[in-house]
C-alpha cells in the first residue's frame, strides 16, 4: 500500500513528465524518454501516468495535438492542414486526419468553429451523459 507521501511523489515525478511533453509536444516523445525523465520503468510508468492523468499517455499526448491544431485552425494563419499537422507534432496529415476523425467525429477538411460546436463527437458524448435531473430541457 503506498503512502501519501509516495503518491505526492509520483504526482510530481508525472508532473514533471506532463511540463516536458508540453514543452516538446511538437517532437518525437518515446515512452522511454519519459520514463527515465520520471524515473521509472517504462512498463511502470505507463501505469502511474494512466492512474494519475486518467488516461493513457498516447491519448493525452494526442489529444493535447489536436487541441494545438484545432487553435490553429480557429486563430492561426491561414495554413494548409498538412502543415498544421506537422506543426502539431503529427508525423503527418493521415495522422492528424484519422486522430482528428476519431475524436470530433468529421475530417479536418469540414471543419469550421460552428461545426466544431455542434457536430462535435465530443459535444454529442457530453449532451449524451448530461444529467437532466431538472426537468425538460
Amino acid at each position: 500500500m503506498r503512502t501519501r507521501e509516495s503518491t505526492d511523489i509520483y504526482r510530481r515525478r508525472v508532473n514533471r513528465v506532463i511540463d516536458h511533453i508540453k514543452e516538446h509536444l511538437t517532437e518525437p516523445l518515446p515512452i522511454a524518454e519519459l520514463a527515465r525523465l520520471a524515473h521509472f520503468s517504462p512498463f511502470h510508468f505507463h501505469r502511474i501516468f494512466r492512474a494519475i492523468a486518467l488516461e493513457p499517455l498516447h491519448a493525452f499526448i494526442r489529444r493535447l495535438r489536436l487541441e494545438m491544431a484545432v487553435l490553429q485552425m480557429l486563430h492561426g494563419p491561414k495554413a494548409t492542414l498538412t502543415a498544421i499537422a506537422l506543426r502539431s507534432g503529427f508525423a503527418s496529415s493521415s495522422d492528424f486526419s484519422r486522430a482528428f476523425k476519431q475524436t470530433y467525429g468529421f475530417s479536418p477538411r469540414g471543419f469550421s468553429r460552428e461545426r466544431l460546436l455542434q457536430d462535435s463527437k465530443i459535444r454529442q458524448d457530453l449532451m449524451a451523459n448530461a444529467w437532466y435531473g431538472f426537468g425538460k430541457l
